[in-house]
């Protein structure tokens, strides 16, 4: 009963707008000061069986001549259950809400009035009251035990037997027994669920070159409670009516999750030291078609100059953990907006032990040469340009030096950490494009031209260039001139990546990379010891498929030797250990194999 008396106030307390109600309620007539509704809630329909329907049971028991409700209160099913609920909140309401006269006099005494409701004004009819919640189901039962009754015997006030007439309602021997008194009872209803909650919210923001990323992820495990405070009213111990005071809602909770701080900055500059032109003329020739005269003439061009490019990057992650726990408690009421009363919060960060960063940069001085011989034949010496064409050469020769320091250069021993890395190295190349230009009455077009140079060690690469005052997408032919690695002990950055699974099938093939701050865009070249006591295989790593002879734990050493523009390396091994199985996922030992064979045997 509580949960049906209470579900009402809430919902008229808490709720403006009826359009809220949940699905399990119905609104069938709002008025002046009341409205009424219908609960279609299992759960509540069988709190009025369990609570309203024993009350009326338990004073029967008792033997005090208490007629038996007309509905039998042992047979009545929730089937048979209205469900209606009246909320009011002024005596107008009551009046128009239709309860029985005993319980208009009751409301009107609460509300502290002694004469009856004709004597009050239309002020005091409309004063707001104490939202109060009466369930129609149980007014029937109530209501009924206030029935007087010629046929039933009662105890008297002195505790004597004796028959009750009309001018004795039995309700009258009830009252003075003290059994038929009115009660208040404070009530709490208290519904707890738990708290399993993440809360993800990534910041990026960017002033100039400088972007700085906020990840921060916080997650709650604890309880939420809501507790309903109210006031239950009972008449011969049953209940009738409840008047809502106020929830409050209580958080208890541990915290935890981490914040992660990404910043990266990012410099680029290119800039052309100068440039200067030649312009040598080959030599012309006139001749006449007809009426019309024409010139031939051919030139020989050199554009002579030095580019410079610079670039910096650098990039920070540091994490953050987090811990910590929650009590929170807020008191919401109808007569003021929710308050918090209690607020108990402690999270602490705590930096993680490992935080990555990396910072490389690269200085490029880049002479170059765009040699080409054109030639152009037009019209009435030159009055009108009818063809033209012009084949060239545009040369290179990059002189870069590139350094690199961090650890979020992928993992290269295998040991699940990206482990320190450091680089530092000297770069000449030579890189050359061939293109034939032509033009037609003021229109034309350019096209590479292709050649196939890598037998003699030189890789094709496609890239933008600024060639003529056209910024284009051209096809160049690169070849390492020199390389030196200027650390001592070896550049950490070109040692290689063993991307393989720790276990694999027989006649697997190692997948082999470089890491991922590499910055050489030659194709690397590798020597391996597969741990199966052959010799060392070198090759490409598309190159490197090996079938081991047999099923067993390898030991694979890899290291980078050279690439495919000519540059070659003196690098140390990286060592790895690799299981072949038959399935390729679960790991065989020969030992293993040898031990479960004595025992099956």
């Amino acid at each position: 009963m509580a949960k049906r008396v209470l579900l009402a106030s809430l919902l008229i307390a808490v709720t403006p707008a009826f359009a809220a109600l949940p699905s399990t309620v119905e609104l069938l007539q709002s008025g002046n000061g009341y409205v009424r509704l219908r609960s279609t809630d299992p759960e509540y329909r069988q709190s009025f069986q369990s609570e309203v329907v024993e009350a009326v049971r338990t004073q029967q028991a008792q033997g005090l001549g208490l007629q038996d409700p007309g509905r039998k209160a042992t047979a009545q099913s929730a089937a048979e259950l209205t469900g209606e609920i009246v909320v009011v909140d002024t005596l107008r309401g009551v009046l128009a809400a239709n309860f029985p006269d005993w319980l208009k006099q009751e409301i009107l005494e609460d509300a502290g009035y002694t004469a009856g409701f004709d004597q009050l004004t239309d002020a005091q009819l409309d004063a707001k009251l104490p939202k109060l919640s009466i369930d129609m189901d149980a007014l029937p039962s109530v209501s009924e035990q206030f029935v007087p009754s010629t046929n039933a015997t009662i105890l008297s006030v002195d505790g004597r037997v004796q028959a009750a007439g009309s001018s004795y309602p039995r309700i009258a021997g009830m009252q003075a027994l003290g059994l038929c008194s009115k009660k208040r009872e404070n009530k709490m209803y208290e519904k707890s669920f738990s708290l399993n909650k993440s809360m993800f919210s990534p910041v990026e923001t960017k002033t100039g070159d400088l972007t700085t990323t906020f990840q921060t992820v916080v997650r709650g495990d604890g309880t939420v409670t809501g507790a309903v405070h109210y006031v239950m009213k009972k008449r011969c111990g049953i209940p009738y009516g409840a008047e809502y005071d106020h929830v409050e809602f209580k958080l208890v909770s541990t915290l935890g999750g981490e914040i992660a701080f990404d910043a990266k900055t990012r410099y680029e500059h290119k800039e052309r030291l100068f440039k200067k032109n030649f312009t040598y003329d080959i030599g012309s020739y006139d001749f006449w078609v007809y009426f019309l005269e024409f010139r031939l003439q051919a030139d020989l061009q050199f554009d002579v100059g030095v580019d410079l490019a610079m670039l910096a990057e650098a990039e920070v992650r540091a994490g953050y953990t987090l811990g910590g726990k929650a009590n929170i408690t807020w008191v919401c009421r109808t007569t003021s907006d929710c308050v918090k009363t209690r607020s108990e919060v402690d999270l602490k960060p705590v930096l993680k032990e490992t935080n990555s960063y990396q910072a490389k940069a690269a200085l490029s001085v880049i002479p170059f040469i765009d040699s080409s011989v054109g030639a152009n034949l037009s019209l009435y010496y030159g009055l009108l340009d009818l063809v033209g064409v012009r084949v060239g050469v545009l040369t290179e020769v990059p002189v870069t030096g590139f350094a690199y320091i961090g650890n979020m250069c992928s993992d290269a021993d295998g040991d699940g950490t990206s482990e320190q890395v450091k680089g530092a190295y000297l770069d000449v190349s030579v890189q050359f494009s061939g293109y034939f230009k032509w033009e037609l009455l003021g229109k034309g077009a350019t096209a590479d031209i292709t050649l196939d140079l890598e037998p003699i060690g030189y890789r094709k690469e496609w890239r933008q260039v600024d060639l003529n005052g056209e910024s284009r997408m051209k096809n160049f032919y690169v070849k390492n001139l020199y390389f030196k690695d200027l650390l001592s002990e070896g550049s950490s950055l070109f040692q290689p990546v063993l991307k393989t699974p720790k276990v694999i099938k027989q006649g697997g093939t190692l997948q082999l990379a470089t890491r991922s701050c590499y910055p050489l865009t030659g194709e690397p070249i590798y020597e391996v010891d597969f741990g199966a006591g052959g010799p060392l295989v070198r090759g490409k790593a598309s190159e490197l498929a090996y079938a081991y002879p047999r099923f067993g734990d390898y030991t694979v050493r890899v290291r980078l030797v050279a690439d495919s523009q000519g540059r070659t390396f003196d690098t140390s091994w990286s060592t790895f250990r690799v299981n072949v199985s038959p399935d390729g996922k679960t790991p065989y030992y020969p030992w293993l194999a040898t031990l479960l064979d004595q025992l099956l045997d």
